[in-house]
């Protein structure tokens, strides 16, 4: 009884470490890759032996083969690298291995990494086209030479102290703000730190190796910029191409006719900058200075405006502004004003009144033929003799507004008749048909003769004859309007 408790502990125990020296491997595709590629490390029951795993050297690499974890990687603790890149990975488990030298884990899905203080030898990570917020501490990874994290999401980086090995080093494609610091006695040929958000440089950046710096994409102004002419040889290490356009744009809305100012804010104390200005994409101007003046602007000047920004130290590199949308308001809204007018005649002049909701506005009229102005408060015009005129309206605060469209005041047409009271018979007089009074003036607006009508008139007045020249007849007080003409 004794001896068979015995062999069912031993059994057991048996049981236990042959447990302990197993792990699944959770995912299949992994599994997959491990049965294919090291098939002494998948015992019978489809589970990794660790012991056995642990002997594999060399390079693994399991590219695109849609491995989702790594979970397993861990126990082989001497290969040398580790390639799997694009599959769909979310998680890179903690690793310990004196040997690991490359993790290869572009085009994946991390969203975390583990820590890698354990991984001292470690040589290379490329870790690009990830969704990475952040990155573990390479406090240890100082015989990193090849650091790849471009295409990721990253906002901030750690302390780079100890990587004064590192060769290359490419965070291009993130979302930092900061130029990265680097240590000062650095080893960095190429450094990439292009298509990020990077507007600030720090000043002593010391690049004794450095053959090129990827900086274009980035809202950097020739202020930072400025803080890398240090570089030995910094017109042809950096790569600049052009800026990213400073995004966003503004909406500046203007009265007409005041003076204005648009101003990039970009550089202002930076001298040798020119700045080229364009109007809805046309060159409009170039500047010196910060600025483009308007003395008075005018309902035309509305539009699109942008800047180009250049400085000889950066040959073919320039800064884009945003765009600036400009609009000029009228001083006020033309389309409220209401017009009424009486006509024009022979006899008399004629007039024009016009309404509008605001108040404290001058009214100028300007004739269209003769230029002759006309200046009402009220906006009521008498006197007008010519049909055509131009409006502008002043408020109280000096602002003009030009009204769009012409005032036509109308203006009758003049029956005109020619006679010739000589006595021989043929157009001695004139015979008016309507029933009323009709009033005869001379070109002078004098009152010639009063005459009941039906009647005629044959050139007489209080004093006789009237002289040659043309009259006008006022028939009923405006009902009707005609122009004689006496010749003898």
């Amino acid at each position: 009884m004794m001896k068979k408790i015995g062999l069912i502990i031993s059994l057991l125990f048996v049981l236990q470490y042959a447990e302990a020296q197993t792990v699944a491997v959770p995912d299949t595709n992994l599994l997959r890759f491990f049965k294919t590629r090291y098939p002494s490390v998948i015992d019978a029951n489809g589970k990794l032996i660790k012991t056995e795993a642990a002997k594999m050297k060399g390079f693994m690499v399991g590219n695109g083969l849609k491995i989702r974890s790594l979970e397993g990687i861990q126990y082989f603790t001497q290969i040398e690298l580790l390639d799997f890149g694009n599959n769909q990975i979310t998680f890179l488990p903690e690793l310990a291995s004196d040997s690991l030298k490359g993790i290869v884990l572009n085009n994946n899905l991390l969203d975390t990494i583990s820590s890698l203080s354990n991984l001292k030898q470690l040589q290379e990570l490329d870790v690009a086209e990830n969704h990475l917020k952040k990155l573990p501490s390479l406090t240890n990874q100082s015989r990193l030479v090849k650091l790849i994290c471009m295409g990721n999401k990253l906002t901030e980086l750690p302390a780079l102290d100890s990587l004064k090995n590192l060769v290359a080093f490419d965070i291009s494609f993130n979302k930092l703000t900061s130029f990265p610091k680097v240590p000062a006695k650095n080893s960095l040929q190429t450094l990439n730190v292009n298509d990020n958000q990077i507007n600030t440089i720090q000043n002593g950046l010391v690049f004794n190796k450095l053959k090129k710096l990827f900086l274009y994409n980035n809202p950097l102004s020739f202020t930072e910029l400025l803080k890398l002419t240090s570089i030995p040889k910094y017109d042809t290490v950096l790569v600049l191409r052009r800026n990213n356009t400073l995004l966003g744009g503004k909406v500046i809305e203007w009265n007409e006719n005041q003076s204005a100012k648009l101003a990039t804010q970009i550089d202002t104390n930076v001298s040798s900058i020119s700045r080229d200005w364009y109007k809805n994409g046309k060159f409009l101007k170039t500047t010196t200075g910060d600025g483009l003046v308007f003395d008075k602007i005018s309902l035309s000047d509305s539009g699109k405006y942008t800047c180009i920004l250049t400085h000889p130290l950066f040959f073919n590199f320039e800064i884009h502004s945003d765009t600036f949308y400009v609009k000029v308001k009228s001083c006020f809204d033309a389309s409220k004003l209401r017009f009424t007018s009486t006509s024009i005649s022979c006899n008399k002049s004629g007039t024009l009144t016009i309404t509008n909701p605001a108040s404290d506005l001058n009214y100028i009229l300007k004739s269209t033929n003769s230029g002759s102005l006309s200046v009402s408060k009220s906006g009521f015009f008498a006197g007008l003799t010519e049909p055509s005129y131009s409006l502008i309206v002043r408020n109280i605060r000096g602002c003009e507004t030009v009204f769009p469209t012409e005032i036509i005041v109308p203006k009758e047409a003049c029956r005109q008749v020619l006679i010739t009271p000589n006595g021989d018979g043929e157009s001695d007089s004139f015979y008016f048909t309507q029933t009323g009074v009709v009033k005869i003036y001379d070109k002078r607006n004098e009152l010639v003769k009063t005459l009941s009508i039906p009647g005629e008139w044959d050139a007489s007045s209080s004093n006789g004859k009237v002289s040659i020249g043309y009259y006008v007849a006022d028939i009923n007080n405006g009902e009707a309007v005609m122009t004689i003409s006496v010749v003898y």
